[in-house]
């Protein structure tokens, strides 16, 4: 520990304050006579008077003590352990489910000693806990790279110690993950290498919504290892129905087959489907022969028009979003819009950008007074004219005034919110071109996101649902968003988050809230490790949001068999329930409340599909260990050489201890002594003037 006196005025001030104690000094001793002291009496005094005013005066500048303190911190290790399913899929799951815990125990508390250990498990999410189940249907070991550079940003990491067995099916490839981290991995491979006989249900491809009387296509890719010469029976079952049977010869050790089954689409309703395949040689894993899902029946489907002003690649993203579930279709100004074409939303991209397409869209609008509309505002769109196209919102700016605008979750936001982590991906994308100025809101929007502009996040909206007396409205205030899809389908794998956005605001404005005041927001599809959240928002008779009276849920099975009673809690201005886990298969739930002495009820329906990732690739991928370790500076080390890794970890100089330095600074004024010094000086000069006859 240093200590360091300074004061923030030049050094020429310090002759200052001794002038002061000279001067009040000499005026009373060295100029009055009158006072009857002998002179080493006189000196003492002038002397006592001197010091005394000279420290006052000194702590009158705010001088301060800097204290600087030395901190040692010692590297930390981040464990990392895959706690996904596949890790007990092989011949050692008793092992690893009851001694293995306790050598990792052992291992982490004996590196305790030197180092500190921050411990992590991963899956299809990354905890900060070191009890390992094995459960995780799902496992991202790209994610964990992401954790340790966000969470340990400009600390002393000696190493990652990642136990895996490199099987990952969500998220990206962890090899590109590693590109920008700075910190060694050690590699720890679990798992068996070895390729067991085996017939997979590797991936199945259909339309989750599906019209009725139709026939829709199942598309199935099958993966097979070490069962050449055998053949594989492939079975599709409709609830328990055969509808499809397809015989496969397996013609090599590695194999892999796509196979297609067309369906009747019979009956209104969710429609069970299960695709099962086996061969007549027995194999190790039999979870991954079987995948369940479900199609939703339909009776129509909505229908969307993008109406722009040029093509645009947000177009094509929405378009993409869209998929299957809505009829979609895209139409430019130039081929112009009747007011008699059927739709149940129309996107406005850009428009209006002209008197032209303007006096069109008035016309059309004002023919289809309960259309809702989504527009997109971009620099090509005309502000003077939106703002007299609708009534919710006014934009003064300069036509040409347009600035990068990123994306910030509105946590208030609750119509049809995923959790908010998935949410906060957004933030991370690239900026839209959003319109600068003054937003004068007419009417009060509800936004999803707002605008952060040059790093400051303001409350300009960015994505936004208001209604109005006729229709409900949509904005987004930017264009761009389809690098937003781009910069998803990089960060995560698959565009399937930012395809959630979209098709959930054009399901919103679509659905009719005015037929009931009490709406449900819950997802249509489930995994069997996702947790069931539900949200809700109550609406008096005045169309104001309520959430005093207690609303309660009972959630079903397909048979009526189980019945989940649930009550909601309150949550900002809505309701939320988290009903934790279901097993797979059809639920179906109501809700209900009473307001103003009237039952509401509202009902529906979600699936819980059985589609684990894990174990449908049962070969542990050591390479991508070894190629990780050698992007980083890392090394392999076997499960079973755990003792090597303080032996690897003593031989690497660059892991080290780290000096951290750090100053606080404290007022002299603020420290008794200096106080006391000071009376003690005066009280001394006092008392022999005291003595002496002075007084």
């Amino acid at each position: 520990m240093h200590f360091q006196l300074s004061f923030d005025y030049p050094i020429w001030a310090f002759a200052l304050v001794l002038l002061s104690g000279l001067t009040f000094a000499s005026v009373l001793y060295l100029r009055n006579k009158k006072e009857p002291y002998g002179q080493n009496l006189n000196r003492l005094l002038f002397l006592l008077r001197f010091i005394g005013v000279s420290c006052i005066t000194f702590l009158l500048l705010g001088p301060f003590i800097t204290q600087t303190k030395k901190q040692i911190e010692p590297p930390t290790l981040i464990f990392v352990h895959d706690n996904s399913a596949s890790i007990a899929l092989n011949n050692d799951s008793a092992y690893y489910k009851n001694v293995y815990p306790g050598v990792i125990d052992s291992l982490t508390a004996s590196l305790a000693t030197k180092y500190n250990i921050e411990f992590y498990q991963f899956g299809q999410i990354v905890a900060k806990k070191q009890s390992l189940t094995f459960t995780d249907q799902q496992t991202d070991i790209a994610e964990v790279f992401r954790t340790v550079q966000n969470n340990y940003y400009n600390r002393n990491i000696g190493a990652i110690v990642l136990f895996t067995d490199g099987i990952y099916n969500k998220g990206t490839n962890p090899a590109y993950a590693v590109e920008s981290l700075n910190i060694p991995v050690i590699a720890i491979p679990l798992g068996d290498t070895v390729a067991h006989p085996d017939v997979t249900v590797f991936e199945v491809r259909y339309n989750k919504k599906v019209f009725y009387k139709s026939r829709f296509t199942v598309e199935t890719t099958l993966r097979a290892s070490q069962l050449r010469g055998n053949t594989a029976i492939l079975e599709l079952f409709d609830g328990s129905k055969k509808v499809g049977e397809k015989r496969i010869p397996i013609s090599a050790n590695k194999f892999s087959s796509t196979q297609y089954f067309l369906v009747d689409a019979d009956k209104i309703g969710y429609k069970q489907l299960t695709l099962n395949v086996n061969t007549t040689i027995s194999e190790k894993i039999t979870n991954n022969n079987k995948r369940q899902f479900f199609v939703d029946v339909v009776s129509e489907k909505h229908k969307v028009l993008i109406y722009a002003k040029a093509p645009h690649p947000d177009i094509a993203a929405i378009r993409s979003s869209l998929g299957e579930n809505f009829e979609s279709k895209v139409k430019y100004i130039n081929e112009g819009i009747s007011n008699n074409e059927n739709y149940d939303l129309i996107i406005l991209h850009q428009l209006p950008s002209g008197n032209i397409d303007y006096q069109m869209l008035e016309t059309f609008l004002t023919a289809n007074k309960q259309l809702p509309v989504m527009y997109v505002v971009g620099p090509d769109t005309d502000l003077s004219l939106f703002n007299k196209l609708q009534a919710a919102i006014q934009i003064q700016s300069g036509q040409k005034n347009w600035i990068d605008g990123i994306a910030t979750v509105n946590k208030s936001f609750g119509l049809f919110r995923n959790e908010i982590t998935a949410l906060e991906k957004f933030e991370m994308m690239p900026p839209l071109i959003s319109p600068f100025g003054e937003y004068v809101m007419k009417l009060r929007l509800n936004s999803l996101f707002n605008q952060k502009i040059r790093g400051i996040e303001t409350k300009l909206p960015m994505i936004s649902f208001v209604s109005d007396e006729n229709r409900k409205l949509g904005f987004i205030f930017g264009t761009g968003i389809w690098r937003w899809r781009l910069a998803m389908t990089n960060e995560t794998g698959n565009p399937q988050i930012f395809d959630q956005i979209v098709t959930k605001s054009i399901s919103f404005l679509i659905q009719d809230e005015n037929k009931n005041p009490l709406q449900i927001i819950v997802n249509e599809s489930f995994n069997p490790s996702d947790e069931i959240i539900f949200k809700a928002l109550l609406y008096n008779k005045t169309a104001e949001l309520v959430n005093d009276p207690e609303l309660k849920i009972e959630i079903s099975d397909a048979d009526n068999t189980r019945i989940y009673p649930f009550v909601f809690a309150q949550h900002e201005q809505g309701y939320e329930l988290n009903a934790g886990r279901l097993g797979a298969g059809t639920y179906s739930y109501t809700a209900q409340t009473t307001i103003g002495g009237e039952l509401i009820k509202s009902q529906g329906k979600f699936t819980v599909e059985n589609n684990s990732a894990e174990g449908i690739e049962p070969v542990a991928d050591h390479r991508l260990l070894c190629q990780i370790a050698n992007q980083t500076g890392g090394s392999v080390i076997p499960a079973d050489s755990l003792q090597y890794i303080p032996v690897w970890l003593e031989n690497q100089k660059n892991i080290t201890s780290v000096a951290h330095y750090s100053d606080s600074y404290q007022p002299i004024i603020n420290y008794a002594w200096a106080l006391i010094i000071c009376i003690i000086l005066l009280f001394a000069e006092w008392l022999l003037r005291k003595m002496f006859g002075s007084y």
